[in-house]
């Protein structure tokens, strides 16, 4: 049996986003537990082992959350500024 994947939760600000980064993940069998807007993401009681966000979301974050987090976008100045 094989052990079970991360539990993966997308930020971005832009529904597109969200879908278009949970369907990439997904077609690499890739399970999405939730994808979510910077405001609504809950960081006390982390449920999530890995966080795909768009840069510019994670940016919006007082205090990066304390899980490992992938950054994705086109904006090299917002990529850079990680």
């Amino acid at each position: 049996m094989s052990e079970p994947g991360p539990s993966v939760v997308v930020v971005a600000r832009s529904p597109a986003v969200r879908a278009g980064i949970r369907a990439l993940l997904e077609s690499q069998g890739i399970p999405v537990m939730g994808d979510l807007t910077p405001a609504a993401l809950d960081l006390s009681p982390l449920p999530f082992d890995l966080m795909v966000a768009e840069a510019t979301a994670f940016a919006e974050f007082d205090t990066p959350p304390a899980l490992p987090a992938v950054l994705v976008g086109d904006d090299p100045d917002a990529l850079a500024a990680f």
